[in-house]
């Protein structure tokens, strides 16, 4: 049985009416497609601004199916690199810091935690991500052969409050880590930087987003190794025990929560970033990439937020948990990135002319 849509709009390839595209909701047989031509033909208001965005590379497409003729994009790469970008960040890193000061676990319950509850929980994101290629359509949409045209509305809302909730776990965080390298940037200003410059890269649609991730995990990476290095530098790592009982079996449970609700909660978007692929692309290549895609940042950074998080126990040196306290994950990563000496260094600099320019010299060889 083919699929059904309440769109009245046939392809315009295909000779269909386009004042009929406006008219009053009717099912067909095969979902239509919408040609990519359509947006931009005619003199309305709205055919101009799309002629007039699509010079910058804007998508013009939304909901409506993309035309099997118009899924060239063959390059399977960058379904990899598209999740493998968007979570080399640092509110992934904040879930795997939660494990040692808000549940109070050891290391080796939480790292196997970590890694068997994100396998888990990305199956279902890269299951869903080769409906994509198959169908031309996005998640949301076909959301509705499953939930009914109704019932995905209470889906629809739930999706609004996990993008909410995902959008300010990633600009509070960035915005911690802002204000923690440069306390002269407020907390709110942080989080208007990162929500802007968010905004510019997803507001030109498919190509933009792919192209740039393709690209953004290297820097991401590279941060994310000199903290590692940093922290290997500095020894304050804790093998810390694993408990026993009921406690330890309940905050195992919230911890994998946490850890299955972060990974699996990119479900809603996951044949977003296909449906420009060819309809007869394996499916199963598909599926590999966007769990490969997956599963190595979100395992590499949450293992390392809870490694170091094991530093913020420390009763010698407490700069990690100073650092913790004073603006959360932000603070951490500061911790570890201008640790304690540094200060010591600039106060000294602020004496001493040479001193000063032998810092400068030294941060510009780092």
């Amino acid at each position: 049985m083919g699929l059904k849509s309440e769109y009245a709009v046939e392809s315009h390839s295909q000779g269909s009416d386009p004042e009929k595209m406006h008219g009053a909701p009717i099912y067909t047989e095969e979902a239509p497609a919408v040609a990519g031509e359509v947006f931009v033909t005619g003199d309305t208001l709205y055919a101009r601004i799309q002629r007039a965005v699509s010079k910058f590379g804007v998508e013009p497409r939304g909901i409506e199916r993309v035309p099997e003729n118009e899924r060239t994009d063959t390059n399977l790469t960058k379904v990899g690199t598209m999740w493998f970008s968007a979570n080399m960040v640092v509110s992934s890193f904040a879930i795997g810091a939660l494990a040692i000061p808000v549940f109070q676990l050891g290391f080796v319950d939480s790292l196997l935690t970590i890694f068997f509850i994100n396998c888990l929980g990305i199956t279902p994101v890269a299951f869903f991500s080769t409906f994509g290629p198959r169908f031309g359509l996005r998640q949301m949409v076909l959301s509705r052969y499953f939930f009914g045209f109704y019932g995905v509305k209470i889906i629809a809302c739930f999706n609004v409050l996990a993008c909410v909730g995902w959008s300010a776990v990633n600009v509070i965080v960035g915005a911690q880590l802002i204000n923690a390298v440069n306390p002269s940037v407020p907390g709110y200003a942080g989080i208007i930087i990162i929500a802007a410059a968010t905004w510019l890269v997803t507001v030109f649609g498919y190509k933009v987003v792919h192209h740039y991730e393709f690209w953004s995990w290297i820097p991401s990476l590279i941060i994310f190794l000199i903290v590692l290095g940093e922290f290997a530098h500095s020894g304050k790592f804790s093998n810390l025990p694993m408990g026993v009982g009921n406690s330890e079996a309940g905050s195992i449970l919230s911890f994998a929560a946490s850890v299955f609700g972060f990974a699996t909660g990119w479900t809603s978007y996951a044949a977003d970033y296909t449906v420009y692929q060819p309809a007869n692309v394996n499916r199963i290549k598909v599926f590999a990439w966007t769990w490969a895609g997956l599963i190595f940042p979100l395992a590499f950074t949450e293992m390392l937020g809870l490694a170091i998080a094991t530093a913020t126990l420390d009763t010698v040196d407490t700069s990690y948990a100073d650092g913790y306290s004073a603006s959360g994950i932000g603070g951490l990563l500061a911790a570890v990135l201008f640790p304690p000496w540094a200060a010591s260094v600039n106060s000294a600099s602020s004496s001493s002319p040479s001193a000063s320019s032998r810092t400068i010299a030294r941060i510009s060889t780092a």
